[in-house]
Formats: C-alpha cells, sequence, structure tokens
C-alpha cells in the first residue's frame, strides 16, 4: 500500500482521544505527539485511498454489465453470422439444383466455323447445330486438323456435371491405354482422342459415328450376328484386357459406323470395377438387369453378358426382351419364366431376395405366392422364331413369316420355313444362323452367373464362325470451311 504511514507504537496505557486531558512528563507528552502526528498522517492517506478504491469498485460494477453485454452482442453477432452462411449456402445449393435440372442452363454453345483450340490441336465446328443434347452433355460435329470429322462432346458448366464427367474421363483414359493388350477387341470400342477444358466446359473429343442401334430397330439375322459378335469382342477387351465391366449395355450404346459396317460400345460414365459395383442395386437399366444384381448378390464383369444376351434378342427380333415389365418384381417373374428358377444360393445371398422370396414361393405383383417349380426355361429358338428378318440370307415371304409367328404362338417349335417338305428337311443357312444365335442367347442368359459365358468364350461360339471382322475405315472427309 505505498504511500501509507506505518502505524505508531503507542506507549502503553496512552489513548490518543483523551490525550492532554491528564498531565504527563515532558518526553511522553513529546512521544505522544509524535505518534499523534504518525496517526494523523496515516489516516490521511487512508481517506485519500478510499476514493481510489470506491472508484475501481464503481467502474468494476459498471464495466461486469458492460462486458456481459458485449459477450452477448458477439455470440448473437456469430449466430446470425452462421445463418447467414447456411442461408447462403441453402440459396446455392437451390440455384444449382435448378441450374442442373434445366434442360437449358449450362450447355455449350458454338457458331458455324468456331474454332475450338485444344492446346495441341485446333477444332473447326462445322455445324452450329448439335447432334445430339442430352442431360449431361452437347455433341457437336468438328473438323480436326486433317481435315477429318470428330465428335466434340461438351460437359455442361455445372459442376455437379463435370464431377462424373471427370469420372468417365479417367475410365476412357484408361481404356485407350490398353488397346494393345488386344487389337480385334479395342476397334469396336469408342476411344478417347483427347480431352481438356474450353471455358467452363470440359470438352471430349472421340471418332464421330452414327446413331445407335436403337434407331435403326430390327437389324437383318446377318448383320444382328455381325454386331453381336463386335459387341462381344468389345465387352472382351473391357473385361479381360482392361479389368473392367460397363454395367449399360444396350443398343443405345451401340453407335454404327459411317459406312454401316461395323458398331462401336459406347458411355462409359457408369464403368467400373467389380469391387465398387457390389453395393449397389440401381445399377443396369431395368430391362437389362441381371438377375443377380436384382437380388442384391454378388456380381462381376457377367452382368454385362446378361445385358448382352437382351440386346441381341432385341437385335434380332426388334424389340425389348422384358418391355412388358412395369416394376423390377415383374422383370423377376419374367427373367424366371423364361429363363428358369433363379438359384437357391443365389438368393440366399441376395440382401434384397426377401422382397421377392419367402418359404412359400415367389411372391408377384398380384395374387398369392407362386411354388418355384412352375418356373421352367424356355428355348430361346421359339421366342425368335417368326420374328427374326432372314434378310437375303433367306427370302422368306410374308406368307412365310405370317406362319412362323402362327407357329410361335401356338407353343409349337416348328418353324415352316419353306413351301416343300424338301425345303424344310434342307432348312437354309439362316434358320441354322437362328438355331445357333438362340443358343447363345441361352448361354448368355443363364441366371446362374456362375454357368454363364463369359466374353471370350462368347465370340467363339458357333454362330459366328464365318463371321468376318469388318474393314478398317478411316474417318468422314469433313465438309469444305
Amino acid at each position: 500500500m505505498g504511500g501509507l504511514a506505518p502505524l505508531p507504537n503507542f506507549a502503553q496505557g496512552f489513548n490518543p482521544l483523551l490525550a492532554g486531558s491528564v498531565p504527563q512528563p515532558k518526553a511522553e507528552v513529546e512521544a505522544d505527539v509524535t505518534a499523534a502526528t504518525a496517526l494523523t498522517t496515516w489516516g490521511a492517506s487512508t481517506a485519500q485511498l478510499a476514493p481510489s478504491i470506491m472508484s475501481k469498485a464503481v467502474t468494476l460494477n459498471v464495466a461486469q454489465p458492460g462486458a456481459k453485454e458485449k459477450a452477448e452482442q458477439e455470440r448473437s453477432q456469430a449466430a446470425q453470422e452462421k445463418a447467414d452462411k447456411n442461408a447462403k449456402k441453402a440459396q446455392a445449393a437451390y440455384e444449382e439444383k435448378r441450374s442442373v435440372e434445366s434442360e437449358t442452363e449450362g450447355h455449350m454453345e458454338c457458331t458455324l466455323g468456331q474454332v475450338i483450340d485444344s492446346g495441341t490441336f485446333k477444332y473447326r465446328i462445322v455445324n452450329a447445330e448439335c447432334l445430339g443434347k442430352g442431360t449431361f452433355s452437347s455433341v457437336f460435329a468438328a473438323a480436326d486438323e486433317n481435315q477429318k470429322l470428330v465428335a466434340m462432346k461438351a460437359i455442361r458448366s455445372q459442376q455437379y456435371f463435370r464431377k462424373y464427367a471427370n469420372k468417365e474421363v479417367a475410365i476412357m483414359v484408361r481404356i485407350s491405354k490398353s488397346a494393345a493388350k488386344d487389337p480385334e477387341g479395342a476397334a469396336n470400342v469408342l476411344m478417347l482422342r483427347e480431352h481438356f477444358m474450353f471455358g467452363e466446359h470440359l470438352i471430349m473429343v472421340i471418332d464421330k459415328l452414327g446413331m445407335s442401334l436403337r434407331a435403326f430397330g430390327r437389324q437383318p439375322l446377318a448383320k444382328a450376328i455381325n454386331f453381336s459378335k463386335q459387341l462381344l469382342l468389345a465387352l472382351r477387351y473391357l473385361h479381360d484386357g482392361c479389368g473392367m465391366m460397363h454395367c449399360d449395355v444396350k443398343p443405345d450404346n451401340l453407335l454404327v459406323r459411317h459406312d454401316g459396317l461395323a458398331v462401336k460400345l459406347c458411355d462409359f460414365g457408369a464403368a467400373g470395377f467389380t469391387q465398387e459395383k457390389q453395393d449397389i442395386d440401381e445399377m443396369q437399366p431395368m430391362f437389362y438387369r441381371a438377375p443377380e444384381v436384382i437380388l442384391g448378390a454378388p456380381r462381376g464383369r457377367k452382368i454385362d453378358i446378361w445385358s448382352t444376351g437382351c440386346t441381341i434378342f432385341e437385335l434380332a427380333v426388334g424389340r425389348i426382351l422384358f418391355r412388358d415389365c412395369n416394376s423390377v418384381r415383374d422383370c423377376v417373374e419374367k427373367i424366371m419364366r423364361l429363363r428358369g428358377v433363379i438359384p437357391e444360393q443365389m438368393r440366399k445371398q441376395g440382401r434384397n431376395s426377401k422382397q421377392f422370396f419367402s418359404e412359400e414361393g415367389f411372391h408377384p405383383e398380384a395374387g398369392g405366392p407362386q411354388r418355384l417349380q412352375t418356373f421352367v426355361a424356355k428355348p430361346m429358338y421359339q421366342e425368335l422364331a417368326g420374328f427374326v428378318d432372314f434378310g437375303t440370307s433367306k427370302g422368306l415371304s410374308a406368307q412365310d413369316l405370317a406362319k412362323n409367328q402362327l407357329s410361335r404362338l401356338i407353343g409349337t417349335t416348328t418353324v415352316v420355313g419353306a413351301a416343300s417338305k424338301q425345303e424344310v428337311k434342307e432348312r437354309g443357312q439362316g434358320e441354322k444362323d437362328l438355331e445357333f444365335l438362340a443358343e447363345l442367347i441361352e448361354s448368355c442368359m443363364n441366371v446362374d452367373p456362375a454357368l454363364r459365358i463369359t466374353a471370350g468364350d462368347a465370340v467363339k461360339a458357333t454362330v459366328f464362325k464365318d463371321v468376318q471382322a469388318a474393314p478398317d475405315a478411316t474417318l468422314e472427309d469433313a465438309p469444305p470451311a
């Protein structure tokens, strides 16, 4: 307590309040005066200190409510900032969702003659109208530096689409790098030439091909067989050469070369490796979905082979095999009525099996459970006969085709293919090919994936023994600038 005088040591029996009332010796008086002076000084110092202490106390009492208010204000401000941040985030998410769901926003726009510089090559847009516009991208025809036509796939500018496109690019880069392992198979896969960013758009440059087989519909039997082998060669390369599965095999993803002699497998947005596909139940379009995927059972590359069987049927007949199915349950029922009951082991392994099966049997969309013994595989030949276009290999008349269709409807496997018994006995090559094609479809669509044929074995099937590889073809010439 700096500045305070020490308390005086009063003489024993001295009372400063009574000092002077009783006579004392001189020495004692002088001592008493000194003590009184010290006491006065100490009291004055204490009196001076008191207001300072009180002032600080008052200040402290006044400051304390202010600190609480300040802390409360800071908390309120922080909460408001967090709320504003969340509101902005929610607004951004809403705007992104609205933009993504819009059919027009984010698509690249091009002009005739516009030059797109990739940093490696310069491409010239040859048609301002895009070749096609989908959910993820727009595709434009362009001329490369050799004046050959290529297709430029421009991904929509939103980050949502670019994220998925980046995955597809990574897969296509891997596929392109493995071409030397199986040149014959790689020739039937649409390869990525290069990719780059142009403004806000990821650009993928690929060969310009024609329409998909979906647009062409039913093919003459000879072409259906040729295209089927090319599809299986592509899958052999993808499965064995790249170690990947496509997961989206269907006619839409088979693009016809400009000369019409070959098709190439495209669209690798759903492709991937076996391990990463085990927990995805919505994989593959419903009409082409393998039974092990529907049941949630372990699956591998052979899911592509099941889809291939569905696709080959569609190429030959011109209609989707499971087109009458309105639900996944309908598909399970139609699969078993066509290809037999799903094996017990697969039903046990399937995490979704209880949705369809119980100890009583299979539960359809309507009606009571059905005993599994009632589901027996049918020959695919009788599903094909009467609907196939034999083309020039067998000139069936309209009357013959009508008879064939009638024979199927009444449940017989006999096909009346000619007017005379001799012609029936010596069946034409077209009917033999149809039998072999039916056998191939059955091998592709075995409900047990362990017994299902592989792509490598399928390309050696009897139906392909006389099929020659399509000749090489260069890209189309681009129109003059």
